[in-house]
């Protein structure tokens, strides 16, 4: 990689060449990366990809940090939470069991509004 970045300096290097050199470098750094990513970090790549493949798993998630996550209350949260379900339904792209537990959320506050 030295070597490379010397040639950049002293040569005299069109834009084409440029333009080349960095695919192949961040090619080569996103290729070292992915050998040091633990078990973990792959799974959450893996969902991560998923959820950015499926129009309602993005659209759900937008949702979900822009209106679930900002409330002042817990209450406001679970009642929003629940709304956000009924009306948008849950992605496929989320494992079985998140989608569990955010159905039992739902679920939940509209249980405790009745009392």
């Amino acid at each position: 990689m030295e070597a490379r970045l010397q040639q950049a300096r002293v040569g005299a290097w069109d834009d084409e060449r440029l333009v080349a050199e960095a695919v192949t470098l961040a090619g080569q750094i996103l290729e070292q990366a992915m050998k040091g990513q633990t078990l973990g970090e792959r799974y959450r790549g893996w969902k991560l990809q998923r959820m950015l493949d499926d129009p309602g798993g993005k659209a759900f998630t937008m949702a979900l940090v822009d209106t679930v996550f900002r409330p002042p209350s817990w209450e406001r949260s679970a009642a929003l939470l629940s709304q956000m379900v009924a009306r948008l339904g849950l992605p496929v792209s989320f494992p079985w069991y998140e989608r569990l537990g955010l159905r039992l959320a739902a679920d939940w506050d509209r249980c405790c509004q009745r009392w």
